[in-house]
């Protein structure tokens, strides 16, 4: 077992920035490493969009969590334990294979991306980097920094009565 090997996985609910329940997953490694991530509930409804488990009922108008929050501490925490951090690829395939069903609905999208991304910031924090340079080595990328769209400097400019000095 490697050093940065998981060897608990537990999921909490919480809320997000707009009060509406998600989930977040804590990771701890052999290590010592321990660290957590959190997931927003999605806006987008497109059909090829990930399944956020939800519980459904009167509670939270249906948007509770406590069954994605169930699999992390369950069947997901008993798969990933002992797996090494430092192999994204793998633990991912771990998870698409358990969940099986092609758009995340029997685990839920909003159960596995979050243990994902913990999965993500553990083998970061192990290798003591910025998460950001270590998701761009995952994909083989030199990170670069996110240039704002014109138009929404343009916006700005407009709105706040600089339309006329800025073109």
């Amino acid at each position: 077992m490697s050093d940065t090997s998981i060897v608990r996985v537990h999921g909490t609910a919480n809320t997000d920035s707009r009060g509406r329940p998600t989930i977040e997953a804590q990771l701890e490694l052999r290590n010592g490493v321990s660290v957590c991530a959190s997931v927003p509930s999605g806006a987008s409804t497109g059909k090829a969009e990930a399944v956020e488990l939800r519980d459904g009922g009167q509670a939270w108008d249906g948007l509770g969590v406590g069954r994605a929050v169930s699999h992390v501490n369950g069947e997901i925490s008993r798969l990933l334990m002992g797996c090494d951090v430092m192999d994204q690829a793998q633990l991912d395939a771990l998870l698409v294979s358990a969940d099986g069903s092609g758009n995340w609905s029997r685990l839920g999208g909003n159960a596995v991306l979050s243990v994902s991304l913990a999965s993500a910031r553990a083998a970061a924090v192990s290798a003591k980097r910025p998460l950001f340079k270590h998701l761009a080595s995952l994909a083989a990328v030199e990170p670069v920094m996110p240039m704002p769209m014109v138009n929404i400097l343009r916006w700005i400019a407009r709105e706040s009565g600089y339309g006329r000095r800025i073109s």
